[in-house]
């Protein structure tokens, strides 16, 4: 099977000054994000949904498989009438 020639895009000079300034500021962008940033630990929000109990769990829950599919933990599973 015979490849394609892979097509040429030509520019023109504004065209590429814009994309030399548009990679420069994203670049420059990344670099400060990564320099700044710094590890932080943000308190999770006080709120009765449950779902969000899942994407903050209490700090010292440890995280199990029912508790990260949401079923509910019951300490006494087979309970006595």
């Amino acid at each position: 099977m015979l490849r394609r020639k892979p097509t040429r895009i030509e520019l023109r000079s504004s065209d590429r000054d814009e994309l030399e300034d548009h990679l420069r500021v994203a670049a420059a962008a990344a670099a400060a994000t990564t320099a700044s940033s710094t590890p932080t630990t943000t308190p999770p929000p006080f709120n009765s949904n449950p779902l969000l109990h899942l994407l903050h769990p209490p700090p010292g829950a440890a995280p199990s498989k029912s508790h990260r599919i949401g079923l509910p933990t019951n300490p006494n599973p087979n309970p006595k009438p």
